[in-house]
């Protein structure tokens, strides 16, 4: 496979839309619930891409808030909550005085309500989808 034909080729089995607005990350860690903000950077219907303020490991459960932005005149509004498990975060490790890090979520298990709430606001901002 030739360098170009691998950068054309698309592993996710859906597409994924550029879709910037903010999300709610909770996190427990040894009984400590954290509560921080992060900003996406894509969605897709298995998860999304986002820039968090502070390092979240590997593996990590969340529980995520989506919060709608605003659209044709309507408020920006709590869309839906997700469990979500972080995938992929860049850079790898903790960097001392890191202030962002990238950050790829996978949905493991959404119900009906959430998957049709995720699919609606997927067709309003890509409506090929």
């Amino acid at each position: 496979m030739l360098m170009n034909d691998f950068q054309e080729f698309e592993r996710r089995a859906s597409a994924r839309v550029t879709l910037h607005f903010p999300i709610r990350l909770m996190a427990q860690t040894g009984g400590v619930t954290e509560t921080f903000e992060a900003q996406t950077v894509n969605l897709g219907i298995h998860g999304l891409y986002c820039i968090v303020k502070r390092y979240v490991p590997v593996f990590a459960k969340l529980l995520l808030t989506l919060i709608a932005p605003g659209h044709d005149g309507q408020p920006a509004h709590v869309l839906s909550q997700v469990d979500a498990v972080v995938v992929r975060i860049e850079p790898a490790q903790p960097v001392p005085g890191g202030t962002e890090y990238h950050a790829a979520l996978f949905f493991p298990e959404l119900s009906d309500q959430q998957h049709a709430a995720l699919t609606a606001l997927l067709a309003l901002h890509a409506p090929h989808i």
